[in-house]
């Protein structure tokens, strides 16, 4: 599989095990913004199994530079200078930034009454490596690993957020930020559902929150993709909603 990280700069292992993922948050929901996060490691989930067969995981599937958007207009500011010309942020910055999708996931679950509670979600600037590891190439090595089973992580997981800071933006147009990843097919191509996040042009920056089939889901992206002659991305999701994702 192709898995060069457009924030990374680098490639992936190809693993064809079906692994699931070596690191998860298991997050719990506060209240609007708040929220508290604790990286649970893959041996550490004997004592979480029962609970994420229960409630399952959900994979977030989102554009880095829409994450950076949101990170700007909360009057956030880099800490660190572009590492290389292939990578655009740091580790450090790479966190900070993804961690504005996470707490406007948990505002968004907060203002359409969701209750409070823990789920387990795989964040990838959060999941890729021990949280405890700073060294950049320590780090790279793992995300390597991790980003080669990328697929099986987002297959195995419940449902699949998928978000982009595009207003009104129903994820499936070819317009669509999220739509333009390398990673985009391999993270949506056998979800089973999918919980879309909307931005609202509204001065609260409210964000919507639905739930639905992936198999609609996909099958809107089909659409789209045909009506603009992508032949090819249309024939992958075309197959893949025939071949019996939901």
């Amino acid at each position: 599989m192709l898995s060069k990280s457009p924030s990374a700069g680098g490639e992936g292992e190809f693993d064809p095990t079906g692994r699931r993922p070596r690191w998860m948050l298991k997050v719990t929901f506060c209240g609007a913004a708040k929220l508290k996060k604790k990286q649970v490691e893959q041996v550490e989930f004997e004592d979480e199994e029962a609970e994420i067969k229960a409630n399952g995981y959900t994979a977030i599937s989102y554009p880095m530079d829409s994450a950076e958007r949101l990170f700007k207009e909360a009057g956030k500011k880099l800490k660190d200078p572009q590492p290389s010309p292939n990578r655009k942020w740091s580790l450090r910055d790479r966190k900070r930034i993804s961690w504005h999708v996470l707490v406007e996931y948990g505002r968004a679950r907060f203002l359409q009454g969701y209750p409070a509670s823990v789920e387990y979600i795989w964040l990838d600037e959060f999941c890729l490596s021990p949280e405890e590891v700073t060294d950049e190439e320590e780090v790279e090595k793992e995300r390597r690993k991790e980003l080669g089973i990328l697929a099986d992580i987002f297959r195995g997981a419940e449902q699949v957020l998928v978000f982009c800071a595009r207003e009104n933006c129903n994820h499936t147009s070819i317009e669509c930020p999220w739509g333009q990843r390398l990673f985009t097919i391999g993270e949506i191509l056998h979800a089973e559902k999918v919980m879309t996040l909307t931005r609202r042009p509204r001065e609260d920056g409210f964000w919507k929150l639905k739930p639905m089939g992936a198999r609609n889901f996909k099958n809107d992206m089909q659409r789209a993709a045909a009506e603009h002659r992508y032949f090819h991305l249309s024939t992958i999701l075309q197959h893949a909603t025939n071949a019996g994702s939901s």
